[in-house]
């Protein structure tokens, strides 16, 4: 894409939105159903929530490379990439008669956790040359990841209780295929791929200015830690209400 080359395409926002929710959706689609896939694959709730931090620190992992594999293989490509893995993660894990079949899904998972939010954020960013539309544009597709929280979730396990665990997963890969097909449509094609990506062993120089800088590197520490105390909780408070007050 290139930078303010045109008028940004009508629906943009609201699909690159719609993309963030299925993602979001996607990485904590588990949490409910967490006893129930316990069950499926006879293994505890606690081993099987540590393939969802399996899954947190891989895409954490591809969150630090993603950035120059975008640049290089275009926004377009990377975030159609991200979505197609959430369609496969999703449909994985619906169709999953394996644990390891499971444990795939969600690793598969971990490319679009990584890629998605902040390619969508590029796009949205190289579309608009306005400021402020750009703030607007960002701020709106980044509240995909909170809106899967407050609504995709109720919605997810209300489909649930007529298509069981696995028909509510099928359907969350039939969404995303639907968002990923009309992305395709929307944003237009990369054009020849730009600087090569540079090697990972030149990765800690480019992270090393922001690490030494003091008032940056506390606010990472305490966003880690953050994130730390909310996903332990988030991941378990599904299987916690089904052991000690019996809920479906």
């Amino acid at each position: 894409m290139r930078s303010h080359a045109a008028r940004p395409a009508r629906g943009l926002v609201p699909l690159l939105t719609l993309a963030t929710f299925v993602n979001h959706l996607n990485g904590i689609a588990w949490q409910p159903f967490l006893p129930c896939l316990a069950a499926e694959h006879g293994i505890a709730v606690a081993r099987l929530g540590q393939v969802l931090a399996l899954m947190r620190l891989l895409s954490a992992s591809l969150g630090l490379v993603i950035g120059p594999l975008a640049d290089h293989y275009g926004y377009r490509r990377t975030v159609l990439v991200g979505l197609l893995a959430v369609v496969t993660s999703s449909l994985a894990t619906g169709l999953a008669a394996t644990l390891p079949l499971l444990v795939l899904a969600a690793l598969v998972g971990a490319v679009g956790q990584a890629a998605i939010m902040p390619v969508a954020q590029a796009i949205v960013t190289t579309a608009y040359a306005d400021e402020t539309a750009r703030r607007h544009a960002v701020s709106r597709t980044q509240s995909g990841g909170p809106w899967a929280a407050t609504v995709g979730i109720p919605v997810l396990t209300a489909s649930a209780t007529a298509l069981q665990w696995r028909g509510a997963f099928v359907a969350l890969a039939g969404l995303a295929l639907a968002i990923t097909l009309s992305l395709a449509r929307v944003l237009c094609r990369d054009t020849a791929p730009g600087r090569r990506p540079g090697r990972l062993q030149r990765l800690p120089a480019a992270y090393r200015p922001l690490l030494q800088h003091r008032a940056s590197l506390t606010l990472i520490v305490a966003a880690c830690l953050e994130q730390a105390g909310v996903w332990a909780m988030w991941t378990y408070y599904g299987a916690f209400y089904v052991q000690q007050h019996a809920w479906s």
